[in-house]
């Protein structure tokens, strides 16, 4: 426990540091780099003693350790995204060592567990340093593991991804950031669709009283934009587009999203669309920039008359 107190205090203290703003640069940058040693030393730790892991997860200070953590490697700072690769591989590891503990040992994972699902997620898609290989984990974790049969955890995740439709859905088209709150989406579609591939009796739900196939459909791919470019459709990106058609190819295996699907989409193919069939062109922004120099059509050099 001893060691852990350690980790903790290192853990805040880096916290604490690199809250404050006016420290330079290469400041920030070390004291990043020193979490993800302390990443590196948990990940060794669970490989070199499989013992550790329950003295981890028996850690009085758990909650406080864990989002200490999780705080370091989520700054919005250029060297994050070698901290959260660490922090990603310390959560394996421990997950796997947690998976090979006999069945009465495994209960003592549920607080990790309600730590990830019920902290952590909602704390990165709050944050303003875009943590995608975090969610990331969490998707590949449901596409992995089952909590009640791999590690006896009673822990229900349904209320927690009905809230993940709730932020893909209240998400607005913003000015700023746009890329990173297209990243977000584009995660949280990645968790649902592990979810559902393992909960599809959900469909059904998810796609309509939910309204997620609505919300592809109309909102996120196929929404026409206004002049004063008020009403844009929310996904641009390729990869989130993708992400979203292949979220509503699971959600059609349910008949009413499938039929809800058809109706949309073949009302499309009769009116007509704004985009047209090349993939390169859905990952183009609706409004069109304008040139300000150079000239649209004819230049007139004053000889029209010679040209007859």
């Amino acid at each position: 426990m001893k060691s852990l107190d350690i980790i903790l205090y290192s853990s805040q203290y880096i916290n604490n540091i690199t809250g404050d703003i006016t420290l330079q640069y290469e400041i920030i940058r070390d004291h990043t780099a020193l979490c993800q040693n302390i990443c590196d030393i948990l990940t060794k730790s669970l490989s070199a003693n499989q013992d550790f892991c329950q003295e981890f997860l028996n850690y009085h200070q758990l909650p406080q350790l864990f989002m200490s953590l999780f705080i370091n490697v989520t700054l919005d700072n250029n060297n994050a995204f070698d901290g959260q690769n660490a922090f990603v591989s310390f959560l394996n590891e421990l997950c796997e060592t947690l998976g090979r503990l006999p069945s009465e040992q495994k209960k003592q994972g549920e607080i990790l567990f309600r730590l990830i699902f019920e902290n952590m997620i909602f704390a990165v898609l709050k944050s303003q340093c875009m943590s995608y290989i975090i969610l990331k984990f969490v998707a590949d974790f449901l596409c992995k593991y089952n909590l009640k049969h791999h590690f006896e955890c009673d822990l229900d995740v349904f209320n927690i991804m009905t809230e993940l439709v709730q932020y893909v859905k209240h998400q607005q088209n913003l000015a700023t950031s746009k890329n990173m709150e297209e990243l977000k989406i584009e995660a949280c579609f990645y968790i649902l669709q592990q979810y559902l591939q393992r909960n599809q009796n959900y469909l059904h739900f998810f796609g309509q009283d939910l309204g997620l196939v609505s919300e592809i459909l109309s909102n996120g791919v196929f929404r026409l934009p206004s002049l004063d470019k008020s009403q844009v459709p929310k996904y641009t990106s390729k990869s989130l587009i993708k992400r979203a058609f292949d979220m509503l190819s699971l959600l059609s295996m349910n008949e009413m999203n499938f039929t809800v699907a058809i109706n949309f989409l073949h009302g499309i193919h009769i009116l007509g669309i704004w985009r047209n069939c090349k993939p390169s062109s859905w990952n183009l922004y609706a409004h069109i920039k304008r040139r300000t120099i150079q000239y649209s059509g004819l230049k007139n050099l004053g000889c029209s008359t010679d040209l007859l």
